[in-house]
């Protein structure tokens, strides 16, 4: 009987004990708690390491080292725009060439890619404050929405990273007095940039256009500007060896003096006859002789075009608020103007569509070809078609995607939205046709997109869908 109550004396001891210990690391798991977020900031987010501050900025948006006997052949790396699906690309070729840069980032793209700019930060890249909606501040006269702007992003990229951004560009490199000061009074160093790929032109598609833009104008201390394009994360590793080759080094921002440190030197000049590199207005190529119209050639596998270099006359631009970027997206006029009716019809009902492909030459298409091979797709043959085989380059084709699966491109999971839904009842009524329907791989030779529609026109569009031939053969049998 003794030792039975020596036991329940045991037992109770024990079980105190580890109600105890429960309630000590509940209360220091509190404690931890309140303390995170008093300080806003997340567990999980490591600090990058380091490094010694070596270069200032100009007024003119040039790396100028401290040190006077440093090597002046330094150029800076600044890439615009995201986080988009190419941030990981973009930031995993930096990694591996051990070169630093400085992502300038919208606020409200942050919520279609979270977690990318705490991953930036993870892997020590600099991130900057580019506006929340890349709005065009020298435009806009409401100094509190030019603020909030501006206010948004630091907090996003602050919550992001537990840190302030120190550096701010303005959209299109577009300012007024009150924006330079506002950001002066927000303790952010102001840059713009001195080249540029210029890839928001159409020619600048092209390899060796991109790297040529930046390469055949290098000057010490340019600032380099890129965005984040498809061609960006395509060409970038050869980019960074371009530059190299022409004797000049990728300097990390991190060692760029603070903001308190930059005020020593504002308004100190730098002489150089470089200006500012303006967007322009965006062009499309333009037909070097004439050509017989193709728009409704039955374009496919087997069936190329005629003439490789084949340009559809008419290209024009579509306006940004049919694109998912800002890049400059050419189709044939009549095309152009039946998407944006069809958008605008889709929008009226509720259903935001975004055009994220539309013209492409025949050395762009090879180009992405080239890149999905490169990156190991075992399905490129029945995903990416060969050059002069691609309905692309018919200027009468385009890849969509929807609001609801925040603007994915090129995503299986389109065909599930409610934007999908809408086009498969209405496209027909604006001319478009989807091209490579579900169950349909063998007659195509292309695997199903259900993002991919070209315009054959309103009378042919309703005949087609009437019918059960793939696209390839209804047009195949308007010659018979």
């Amino acid at each position: 009987m003794r030792i039975k109550y020596i036991l329940y004396a045991m037992l109770g001891i024990g079980v105190t004990i580890i109600l105890g210990g429960l309630f000590l690391l509940q209360k220091e798991l509190k404690r931890s708690e309140a303390s995170l977020r008093t300080q806003n900031v997340s567990l999980s987010i490591p600090k990058p390491a380091e490094v010694k501050p070596m270069y200032r900025i100009t007024r003119d948006a040039r790396i100028v080292p401290i040190d006077t006997d440093m090597d002046t052949h330094i150029v800076l790396l600044t890439i615009d725009d995201g986080p988009s699906v190419y941030t990981n690309t973009i930031k995993d070729i930096l990694k591996k060439r051990n070169i630093g840069a400085l992502f300038f980032i919208n606020g409200n793209r942050n919520i279609l890619h979270p977690e990318i700019i705490q991953h930036l930060h993870a892997d020590g890249f600099e991130i900057g404050n580019h506006t929340q909606t890349h709005r065009n501040l020298k435009k806009e006269t409401n100094q509190e929405i030019i603020k909030k702007e501006i206010t948004m992003t630091t907090d996003i990229i602050e919550h992001e990273t537990g840190s302030r951004p120190r550096f701010f560009r303005p959209p299109y490199g577009e300012f007024t007095p009150f924006v330079r000061s506002f950001v002066q009074s927000e303790k952010m160093i102001f840059m713009n940039w001195v080249i540029s790929s210029k890839d928001w032109e159409s020619d600048s598609k092209e390899k060796d256009v991109f790297i040529g833009n930046i390469v055949n104008n290098l000057s010490p201390g340019a600032t380099i500007l890129i965005h984040e394009h498809l061609e960006s994360s395509m060409y970038l590793d050869d980019l960074i060896t371009s530059i190299h080759a022409k004797g000049y080094t990728i300097v990390d921002p991190r060692m760029i003096i603070s903001f308190e440190e930059h005020q020593n030197y504002e308004g100190v000049p730098v002489s150089t006859t470089q200006t500012l590199t303006k967007k322009p207005k965006p062009s499309c190529p333009t037909p070097q002789k004439k050509y017989e119209d193709q728009s409704l050639l039955d374009i496919d596998k087997t069936v190329g075009l005629p003439d490789i270099t084949y340009i559809p006359k008419e290209l024009g631009y579509l306006t940004t608020t049919t694109t998912f970027t800002e890049s400059t997206f050419c189709l044939t006029k009549d095309t152009r103007i039946m998407l944006e009716k069809m958008l605008a019809a889709a929008k009226k009902d509720g259903h935001t569509i975004r055009v994220t492909s539309a013209f492409r030459s025949y050395e762009y298409q090879e180009t992405i070809r080239t890149y999905n091979i490169a990156r190991g797709n075992k399905n490129v043959d029945m995903a990416v078609a060969l050059p002069g085989h691609s309905e692309h380059q018919l200027g009468t084709t385009v890849d969509v995607t929807g609001k609801s699966i925040n603007y994915q491109t090129t995503a299986q999971n389109f065909k599930s939205t409610p934007e999908y839904t809408w086009l498969t009842e209405h496209a027909y009524l604006y001319g478009f046709v989807e091209s490579y329907p579900k169950d349909k791989e063998t007659e195509t030779g292309y695997m199903y997109e259900p993002w991919h529609y070209r315009y054959i026109g309103i009378d042919h569009a309703d005949t087609y869908t009437k019918g059960t031939d793939t696209l390839n053969i209804y047009l195949r049998n308007l010659k018979k």
